[in-house]
């Protein structure tokens, strides 16, 4: 196993877990906006919740993962991460240009 496991695992966990708040953000704001961009958002805050399921689907991967698919497993989380705040960062761009 890595010896930075437990770190990268709980930063990991932490995002996951901070994603929740996020998503429930974007919801309320989405409710109190135009139609159209509702529309949009609620599309996307399911988008981003399966997002946040699989991410928790591949940090339990990699908890149980032995060394040689750790780093795989984790350039996937990195990346699944990384797309993640591309939609975070959609949406509220979306929702500033009521």
């Amino acid at each position: 196993m890595n010896p930075d496991d437990p770190k990268y695992e709980q930063k990991m966990e932490a995002r996951l877990k901070e994603w929740s708040s996020e998503i429930e953000k974007i919801r309320e704001r989405a409710e109190a906006s135009p139609e159209a961009i509702k529309a949009y958002c609620m599309d996307r805050v399911g988008t981003l919740q399966t997002m946040q399921r699989n991410g928790f689907a591949r940090l339990r991967e990699l908890r149980q993962s032995g060394d040689d698919a750790w780093e795989e497993i984790r350039s996937d989380l990195d990346s699944h991460w990384d797309e993640m705040r591309r939609v975070f960062a959609e949406v509220y761009k979306k929702l500033d240009s009521e």
